[in-house]
């Protein structure tokens, strides 16, 4: 179960935020490999260089990709979206989010708490 948030300022925003929705939905495959492509890439080296515990052996990419996990998406009217994951433990609890738009991909990566 994945929550989808669509944000709108005016009603008159719907359609856009729709479409921009249904393109993620549409190649929901490739937009995932390219969400978690791009957490692997800003993220891993973060948590193996900072965020093991003691005695933590590092993390592979394949590790890294199999404790994510997809809770929601946020889209807006302008094509910008949120994918909130979780962390399975790797950064003790905090959450992965992956901001970025339609037309250039992904662009940020953090871990709120």
């Amino acid at each position: 179960k994945i929550e989808l948030t669509v944000a709108i300022g005016i009603r008159s925003d719907l359609d856009a935020v729709i479409e921009a929705a249904h393109i993620l939905y549409k190649d929901q495959e490739i937009w995932n490999k390219r969400i978690v492509d791009y957490a692997i890439r800003e993220l891993l080296p973060l948590k193996n260089e900072c965020w093991r515990q003691e005695d933590e052996a590092a993390l592979t990419e394949e590790q890294f990709k199999e404790r994510m996990e997809l809770d929601s998406i946020s889209v807006r009217k302008d094509g910008s979206f949120q994918f909130w994951h979780g962390d399975g433990n790797m950064f003790f609890d905090h959450s992965i989010l992956i901001e970025g738009n339609i037309i250039d991909g992904p662009q940020n990566a953090d871990i709120p708490g």
